[in-house]
């Protein structure tokens, strides 16, 4: 019931946050090097960057460095069915292996993409970036 209580108000906002995302997006510069955050790294924001770099290279806009991290422990590799599931979708994250969100990598994006709000709010608190410079994946849909 808890979870149906907070996904009912976030579903609702959806469609109004989405405008809101892509018009501030519309509106900044175009980024030169973008940033994908999730918790471990391992999945998601691997999946997530590569899906974008892919796109951004098929659109032409392939001078777009398009990088992931997270933050837990480095060096952590996707398990089996992650990579099968990112295969069937041609990514292929075999040579992956988590990479911890440090100061610098925060600093050096542009755009930064996250999955959940907490990660947005701890990417703002930790590294002072504006709210500005990170967005919702789920945001974007």
């Amino acid at each position: 019931m808890l979870t149906l209580l907070r996904r009912v108000p976030d579903q609702l906002l959806h469609r109004s946050r989405r405008r809101a995302a892509l018009e501030a997006l519309a509106a900044r510069r175009p980024p030169s090097r973008v940033l994908v955050v999730c918790n471990g790294n391992v999945f998601r924001s691997p999946f997530a960057a590569a899906l974008l770099q892919r796109e951004l290279d098929r659109r032409g806009s392939g001078s777009v460095l398009v990088e992931s991290a997270g933050f837990s422990a480095p060096g952590r590799c996707p398990p089996p069915h992650a990579i099968a599931a990112a295969a069937r979708r041609g990514i292929d994250l075999r040579g992956h292996g988590s990479q911890l969100l440090v100061a610098d990598l925060a600093r050096a994006a542009d755009l930064i993409v996250v999955m959940e709000e907490a990660q947005r709010r701890s990417v703002c608190e930790r590294f002072g970036r504006a709210v500005r410079d990170v967005v919702l994946l789920g945001d974007l849909d």
